[in-house]
């Protein structure tokens, strides 16, 4: 019932947008009711429309968070395209072009100068999902930088994200020294992490901290390791 009334609001907002195309207002709506339907090809779609209508200004963080987790849970990079039926390796082509779209839109928040902590870790998550360890870790950094503030030391619900952000790119740092045997990242890791936990004594019996430093002992084991 509910995927029913998803489809006919779907349709209302096709013939709504084609009497008011400027309004970026109908389409955000269109992109909602077209996500509820999990068609992901006309969320993006009308989530681009949103962006070029606002001069980049307006797009839906909630959305696109969505949209990544849907590309994610579908995995098309795991799927053996010599071995696979023929409607395996279509379902994989159209995952793998979803993602290009819902790359394009990133970069195009991003290049616009708007991006925010949350868009750098989304294009994080989906540098990662394309398999690009370096330029993950490059928007996890720049996740962790924004998240950085005179606040981040008096408010645990600041710190709780950042130590989140942090606790992603030390682990990503992990991956990439495991792939690529150097130690440049875990050393990177370290000091970061070091920092981090000296600066935020004061949230050392939250979760969080607690987090961070097992991660720094594991990455000191890692060093010990390769030395």
């Amino acid at each position: 019932m509910i995927r029913g009334k998803s489809q006919a609001a779907v349709q209302a907002f096709r013939e709504a947008v084609k009497f008011k195309r400027n309004s970026w207002e109908i389409w955000e709506n269109y992109s909602k009711v077209a996500l509820d339907t999990g068609n992901i090809r006309l969320t993006l779609e009308a989530l681009k429309t949103v962006l070029n209508l606002s001069s980049n200004k307006q797009f839906s963080v909630g959305i696109l968070d969505k949209v990544m987790t849907m590309l994610e849970e579908q995995s098309p990079d795991f799927v053996d395209t010599h071995e696979a039926s023929d409607d395996a390796n279509k379902d994989t082509r159209q995952s793998n072009q979803l993602l290009d779209i819902t790359g394009d839109i990133l970069q195009q928040i991003v290049r616009s100068g708007g991006s925010n902590a949350a868009i750098w870790g989304l294009y994080a998550r989906w540098h990662k999902t394309k398999g690009n360890l370096i330029a993950c870790s490059e928007a996890l950094l720049k996740q962790v930088r924004s998240l950085q503030g005179s606040g981040l030391l008096h408010d645990q619900m600041k710190f709780a994200k950042y130590a989140q952000a942090s606790l992603k790119l030390c682990k990503v740092y992990m991956e990439i020294s495991s792939s690529t045997g150097s130690r440049r990242e875990l050393l990177t890791a370290e000091m970061h992490l070091k920092s981090t936990l000296k600066q935020t004594m004061d949230f050392s019996d939250t979760e969080e901290y607690k987090a961070l430093d097992n991660c720094l002992e594991e990455i000191k084991n890692l060093i010990a390791a390769t030395a």
